[in-house]
C-alpha cells in the first residue's frame, strides 16, 4: 500500500505491506528527509496539528496494521535539526560544542538506522572542550608515505630495443624505444587500459606546466581538479532539454 507522508520540507510516499512496522517505514523515510534532521526526534501522527502524536522510536515495533493504516493514509510528521558540526570557512558555519551525537551515528554500513537501534558510533563530545577551527585546512593536509614515494619516481613506462626500427647501438636511445609516459594514448590503446590511475591522471594535467628533465622546480597547476558532481551543470542540462528550454532556444 502507499502511504503519504508530510513534514517541513515537503511530502514523501512510501510503499509499504500492513505486516511491515514502523521501523520498516522509517527507514524507507529517514532518506528522503535533510540529512541535519534527528532521527530521535521524529514523531507521526494523523493530525496536521500535532495532536496525539508519537515518537518513531516508541512505536518502532509496532506493525502499520495494527494502527489501522490503509492505501493512501495521509501521516504528519515533525522533527528537529541538529546542530552543523564543520570544519574550516564553509558557508560560514560555526563550530557548536553542545553534546550530541555526530551524524555518523545516524547511518550504519551506508544505511540509515532507528532511533531505537541508535549506538553512537562517535564519542559524545565534551561540553568543556573547544573545537579546534582551522580556518585553511589545504596548508595543514599531509598526503600518505605511498604518496611520497610514488612521486619521487618519474613513472616512465620503460620500453626494450626494437630490432627493426631501432638502428643504435645497445646503450643508444630513440624515439622507438625511449620510455612511455603512463598517460600515453597509444599505449593505452594496445594494452586495453580503459581507466588512468590517479597518479597518471595527475601526472598529464602537469605535464604541459612542468618538465622534471629541465631541473625546474615543481609549479603547481592554476585550476586544482575538481572530482564533484557540479549540481548547476546538471540543473543547466535539465532546463535545456525541458520545454523551457526549447522556447528559449527558439
Amino acid at each position: 500500500m502507499l502511504l503519504r507522508v508530510r513534514g517541513p520540507d515537503g511530502m514523501s510516499r512510501l510503499t509499504v505491506d500492513q505486516n511491515d512496522n514502523f521501523g520498516d517505514l522509517g527507514r524507507q523515510l529517514l532518506p528522503n528527509l535533510p540529512t541535519t534532521v534527528d532521527p530521535t526526534t521524529i514523531t507521526l501522527s494523523n493530525n496536521p496539528n500535532g495532536n496525539d502524536s508519537k515518537r518513531l522510536g516508541d512505536i518502532a515495533n509496532f506493525k502499520l496494521g495494527q494502527i489501522g493504516l490503509k492505501h493512501g493514509d495521509l501521516i504528519f510528521i515533525t522533527y528537529k535539526h541538529q546542530d552543523a558540526l564543520s570544519n574550516g570557512d564553509a558557508h560560514g558555519a560555526t563550530p557548536s560544542t553542545s553534546a550530541q551525537i555526530l551524524p555518523s551515528s545516524n547511518r550504519l554500513n551506508g544505511k540509515p538506522i532507528l532511533p531505537a537501534e541508535d549506538v553512537p558510533i562517535d564519542p559524545l563530545p565534551s561540553t568543556s572542550a573547544t573545537v579546534e577551527r582551522i580556518s585553511k585546512p589545504w596548508e595543514v593536509v599531509k598526503q600518505s608515505a605511498l604518496d611520497d614515494r610514488l612521486d619521487k619516481k618519474n613513472g616512465k613506462i620503460p620500453r626494450g630495443r626494437d630490432h627493426k626500427m631501432c638502428k643504435h647501438g645497445p646503450k643508444g636511445m630513440c624515439d622507438y624505444c625511449m620510455p612511455l609516459d603512463p598517460f600515453n594514448a597509444k599505449y593505452l590503446d594496445e594494452k586495453k587500459i580503459k581507466y588512468l590511475s590517479i597518479h597518471s591522471y595527475l601526472r598529464k594535467n602537469n605535464a604541459a606546466t612542468n618538465k622534471p628533465e629541465l631541473g625546474s622546480s615543481f609549479i603547481p597547476p592554476l585550476q586544482e581538479p575538481y572530482f564533484r558532481v557540479k549540481r548547476d551543470y546538471i540543473r543547466a542540462r535539465e532546463k535545456k532539454s525541458g520545454v523551457l528550454g526549447r522556447v528559449v532556444e527558439i
